[in-house]
């Protein structure tokens, strides 16, 4: 066989996984969009979470602090 001939049913096969490729790569793409899109969003609740729990812990050792340097009860 030269190779200036095409084989018809190696053609049909070559079309058909590119198809496959094709569809693949798009079905990626959904799922790369969707992680991305969950991890903006997850990326405001991580800042408010560490806001609060800042927040509480200072809160918490000036407590710590004026109850064990400050006695009431004598």
């Amino acid at each position: 066989m030269s190779t200036d001939q095409i084989n018809p049913r190696e053609y049909g096969q070559l079309e058909a996984d590119v198809r496959h490729l094709q569809a693949s790569v798009q079905s990626m793409q959904l799922d790369i969009k969707a992680m991305r899109d969950l991890m903006e969003q997850s990326r405001g609740g991580w800042r408010l979470l560490m806001l609060l729990g800042g927040t509480a812990s200072t809160f918490g050792a000036v407590a710590g602090w004026i109850a064990h340097n400050l006695s009431f009860i004598k």
